[in-house]
């Protein structure tokens, strides 16, 4: 989240959010990178941490762990409690953020929530009901399941006053890139997201990453200020086999992403910066079309009704992997024709060095 806007920091004080902050683990590690960007490289940074979190238990290790820590300020900032729900109880209305991230509860459901916001019918929050393209979109999900309504609530919230606008960073399952039929909520924020352009790339993490759960996860990483190279584009980064065995088992997790993982996956995204890229359309303009990004899957010339595949980049020394750990560079842009001209989506892309057998797929189906 940090490493593509580095040498962009200035000095001053930056506004971190996390609307599922738990214990406020991740709160802690973003502020100590940003004060080691600091120091390495100059600038007199500070941060100001704000958290919400429904769990009482865990609300209150975060708002203490800070106290004792004596930033009595950032505790202040650190909102919780069984009445506040980041879905029903927006705790910071109309506040921005420089940076976001969260690690929302997957599969979780949100119906008392809903219930308590009027039903999908009733439903009036604005962070959920959009003008988007000139008609009301509904971002409402499924009642099962709100993870994606965490996305929707810190992309709401995104900095759009400044240079560097407000960057996300957050986790979902494999569910969020394609539950949703055309026109549901899942769809729609897959949909109000691509067409601002505010998708800048999703990482495929290990299996048994996490303490309690083996599923896949996926980073999604959101920003108001893409650079001109990454505008129409989203990078598709596979780090699923980049990971350290741990010794011992705790619990699910048998691994995790040792420091050298995890500055490759910082220099994968990073060479976007230097990618040769196909630029195209990336709107999914047609509402009766379901915006899906499918894995795992194969992507073949067969999966794009009009596939552009690019002549493969020199290799570097650090590959670039989009899905696939052996390709040097994937963009994939979206652009949909209405049902009376195609009954088949269209995917542009620019796919170098891309075996068979990729495991992703993107694409807008019916």
């Amino acid at each position: 989240m940090f490493l593509p806007i580095e040498d962009q920091l200035k000095s001053g004080t930056y506004l971190i959010f996390d609307d599922a902050c738990g214990t406020g683990g991740m709160l802690t590690v973003a502020e100590e990178t940003l004060a080691a960007i600091g120091q390495r490289r100059g600038p007199q940074i500070a941060a100001r941490l704000y958290g919400q979190e429904i769990n009482p238990e865990t609300y209150a290790i975060c708002k203490a762990d800070m106290l004792i820590k004596g930033e009595g300020e950032n505790a202040d900032h650190i909102v919780g409690g069984a009445e506040w729900s980041t879905l029903s109880h927006d705790a910071f209305p109309g506040q921005e953020f420089d940076f976001m991230l969260a690690n929302p509860p997957y599969g979780k459901s949100w119906k008392k929530d809903l219930e308590a916001m009027g039903g999908k019918d009733g439903m009036r929050d604005p962070r959920f009901k959009v003008m988007h393209a000139g008609e009301e979109l509904s971002l409402v999900t499924r009642s099962s399941d709100g993870q994606m309504l965490f996305l929707v609530n810190m992309a709401s919230k995104m900095n759009h006053a400044s240079a560097l606008g407000g960057r996300i960073a957050e986790v979902h399952n494999g569910s969020s890139l394609f539950t949703g039929d055309a026109g549901q909520g899942e769809s729609n924020i897959r949909r109000w997201l691509i067409e601002n352009d505010w998708l800048e790339a999703i990482v495929a993490l290990p299996l048994n990453l996490f303490y309690n759960t083996g599923i896949a996860t996926y980073v999604w990483l959101l920003s108001n200020r893409k650079p001109a190279h990454r505008k129409g584009q989203v990078q598709l980064i596979d780090a699923s086999q980049w990971f350290k065995p741990l010794r011992k088992n705790l619990g699910k997790k048998n691994c995790e992403l040792s420091a050298q993982d995890i500055e490759r996956i910082s220099r994968t995204d990073d060479l976007g910066a230097s990618a040769s890229v196909t630029q195209a359309d990336s709107r999914v303009s047609a509402p009766q079309r379901s915006c899906r990004l499918n894995t795992p899957r194969r992507i073949s010339s067969s999966t794009c009704s009009a596939a552009s595949v690019g002549a493969a980049p020199p290799r570097s020394s650090t590959p670039s992997s989009m899905f696939n750990s052996n390709a040097n560079s994937v963009r994939l842009a979206l652009e949909t024709r209405s049902r009376s001209r195609s009954a088949t989506a269209n995917l542009a892309c620019k796919v170098p060095c891309l075996p068979r057998g990729s495991r992703f797929r993107m694409f807008c189906g019916q």
